[in-house]
């Protein structure tokens, strides 16, 4: 929950977060960061999206409402805060305005239907059953409480120091490699050292950082397609000979086989990792939407734009496809809390530094 503390900048990071992690949980809308204080909404049907304009407030009401979209310029709005008033959000979505209350869910205008998301609890207090325009409302568990690793700063630079535990690199660099500013990568450090995560010379402090990344590491957005992609499709990013460049990336038992990791009985049905949401979306789209028993792929979005950046080349008879530093693929297996852990006690890849044990 946001602090009344925190500066405007850092209100607006945190808005950014919120909102990422809102799109992640929907089918039907993604929500990238485009800028500072841009997104773009991105639904189904629609390859580019609509851009929207971030404000963050601490608590907002009906007043402030009349007054911003009074004084606002033209063009999507999102409001995020952690109280909006009755009246207020009634007011903003009667203008066709995005609003997220962290306390109650949110409203989401998407041509000519809204998505409402109400969070668990919300409706008992309410009885609320309908959206605005009498759309039904999707039900969501509230979002858990940040822990140490906040946000798409705090994955981003927890993944980049344990790819390079002993050289741990600097925040504008990591900022550069994930749109984001220095200013927001320092904030984030700032709560890993807080928590014994990272030294003060921003070292790991193995292997418990390694263990609260793979508690949060969850892909943004995954659908199953019905034909497997060609790693040489050209109407895509795939990047394949060019890992110089952000690609697409091998995920899953068969990148961690890949790489060398004790993994049997492995899926063979591909799961891919694909730089953004609006490509995965498209790509959908290209190869047609499946049922996740009937699918010939997966693809995701993943938890920070890192895993498509830091790839190795494919290997000679294997999938086909650039595969992932190891250490994401032990991110995913130690989402196995079973299996996982005791392939990651087996594994010691080659030339990496072993961060999970």
């Amino acid at each position: 929950m946001a602090s009344p503390r925190l500066s405007n900048d850092d209100q607006l990071e945190l808005a950014m977060d919120d909102l990422v992690r809102l799109g992640s949980v929907l089918d039907e809308v993604s929500i990238l960061v485009t800028g500072p204080d841009q997104v773009s909404i991105v639904t189904r049907d629609r390859n580019d999206g609509f851009p929207a304009k971030v404000i963050a407030y601490e608590a907002f009401g009906e007043a402030q409402a009349r007054q911003l979209v009074a004084t606002e310029a033209r063009g999507h709005k999102v409001v995020v805060a952690n109280r909006i008033s009755e009246p207020a959000r009634k007011y903003l979505a009667a203008q066709g305005w995005i609003w997220l209350d962290r306390r109650i869910g949110a409203h989401i205008p998407i041509g000519r239907r809204d998505i409402e998301v109400r969070y668990a609890g919300h409706s008992a207090l309410t009885g609320e059953t309908d959206g605005s325009d009498g759309s039904p409302v999707l039900r969501l568990p509230r979002p858990a409480a940040d822990g140490p690793i906040r946000g798409r700063a705090g994955i981003a630079y927890a993944a980049a120091v344990l790819c390079s535990p002993s050289d741990p690199p600097s925040f504008r660099k990591v900022a550069d490699a994930v749109n984001m500013s220095p200013t927001a990568i320092s904030n984030a450090v700032k709560h890993l050292v807080a928590a014994g995560l990272l030294a003060a010379d921003n070292k790991p402090t193995l292997p418990e950082l390694f263990w609260a990344l793979a508690e949060v590491w969850n892909p943004l957005k995954v659908v199953a397609i019905a034909t497997a992609p060609d790693p040489k499709h050209n109407d895509f990013t795939s990047q394949v000979d060019r890992l110089d460049q952000p690609g697409w990336a091998l995920g899953g038992d068969l990148a961690a086989a890949e790489l060398g990791a004790p993994v049997f009985n492995t899926e063979r049905r591909p799961w891919l990792w694909v730089p953004t949401q609006v490509e995965l979306r498209r790509a959908q789209r290209t190869f047609g939407p499946a049922k996740w028993s009937d699918r010939a792929a997966a693809l995701s979005a993943p938890p920070t734009p890192l895993v498509c950046r830091y790839r190795r080349p494919p290997t000679p008879g294997g999938a086909g496809w650039p595969l992932p530093h190891p250490v994401f693929a032990a991110l995913e297996l130690a989402r196995d809390p079973g299996r996982g852990r005791e392939i990651l006690s087996q594994w010691t890849p080659d030339g990496v530094d072993v961060v999970w044990r």
